[in-house]
């Protein structure tokens, strides 16, 4: 016999021999489910309009999945300081389908099955703070997909989806900050799991510039590089143009490849600093802070990709030239 503070299988609405079939829930499940008072959820539907919208053959008003996933972010939001009607309205509007919540329990394996899965598992592990599930997607993604396609078609949608959430006040600055950091250790640690890296040249620099913060690209085209077994040396976020000039003149790369986040000026030191590597060298600017133009000329040749994999292909091109002379 089913009570009405369970779940029940119900299909609202159809005749009673219909094989469609939805789990939904009453109010006082939803509750103990919650952690909330049946009262609260009363005034969350009467005031913010998230409520109940199934009912059961006998009247009984019911909650949906889609219902339960809206009322737990609002709940969610206001327990970290959102106003309740900031929370309501992003609750609303919040795409509450099953799949945009994976259970913990899933293995993370499911979320490789599309970028949509992948970002929103990203997200709810983020906001969840479950370092240890975030953790093991991240290391599955780069090691089942692939560095480079990883980077395209998953990880950057879902680094985009947690930046949005901060922006739009969902979760904070602290998630997003888990999620880099995470992020930038699997893919160390799958440099770090490359067998036979070719350290014969090691030839090529890879550096964030001075004032830029964002080392998570620099970091992604050093794995990127790692798994087409070519050693680098990366120096991570904002090497001064004064150490960047030490290590050109230390090494004589064959690549130098430069990231910039942030908007550089024409004339920018770090700019002139590359420019002097020799004239063997390939200078690698990636980032939408480079201007279109320069005012320093380089003796060294320059390139622009648009991508990582355009970048990769263009440092394997210089060292596959450096090699054959």
């Amino acid at each position: 016999m089913t009570t009405h503070d369970e779940p029940t299988l119900e299909h609202p609405g159809e005749p009673a021999h219909d094989e469609g079939s939805a789990l939904t829930w009453s109010v006082g499940a939803v509750a103990r489910r919650l952690h909330v008072s049946p009262s609260t959820l009363r005034t969350w539907e009467r005031r913010y309009g998230l409520g109940p919208t199934d009912r059961t053959k006998g009247g009984h008003r019911r909650y949906s999945e889609s219902d339960i996933s809206r009322v737990e972010l609002l709940h969610g939001l206001i327990g970290r300081g959102v106003a309740p009607r900031t929370a309501a309205t992003l609750a609303a509007t919040h795409d509450a389908t099953p799949v945009a919540h994976p259970t913990p329990s899933a293995d993370v394996h499911d979320a490789l099955e599309a970028p949509q899965l992948f970002a929103a598992d990203v997200f709810t592990s983020a906001a969840r703070f479950d370092s240890v599930r975030l953790g093991r997607l991240l290391a599955a993604v780069v090691v089942e997909v692939g560095v480079i396609d990883a980077w395209d078609a998953y990880l950057q949608p879902a680094l985009h989806h947690v930046r949005q959430a901060v922006v739009d006040g969902i979760i904070g600055l602290d998630a997003e900050h888990l999620v880099s950091d995470t992020l930038a250790t699997e893919l160390r640690a799958y440099v770090r799991a490359s067998p036979d890296l070719d350290r014969s040249h090691a030839g090529v620099i890879l550096a964030t510039v001075d004032d830029d913060p964002h080392s998570l690209p620099v970091v992604a085209l050093q794995a990127a590089l790692a798994g087409r077994g070519v050693a680098c040396h990366s120096f991570g976020a904002r090497l001064p143009a004064g150490a960047l000039a030490n290590v050109i003149a230390s090494v004589h790369p064959a690549v130098v490849s430069l990231w910039s986040s942030s908007p550089k000026e024409a004339d920018d030191h770090v700019w002139q600093v590359s420019s002097a590597a020799r004239a063997d060298a390939l200078v690698v600017l990636g980032g939408p802070g480079w201007p279109a133009r320069m005012h320093h000329e380089s003796a060294a040749r320059v390139a622009r990709p648009v991508n990582l994999a355009g970048t990769v292909d263009v440092v394997l091109a210089r060292l596959a030239d450096r090699t054959g002379e």
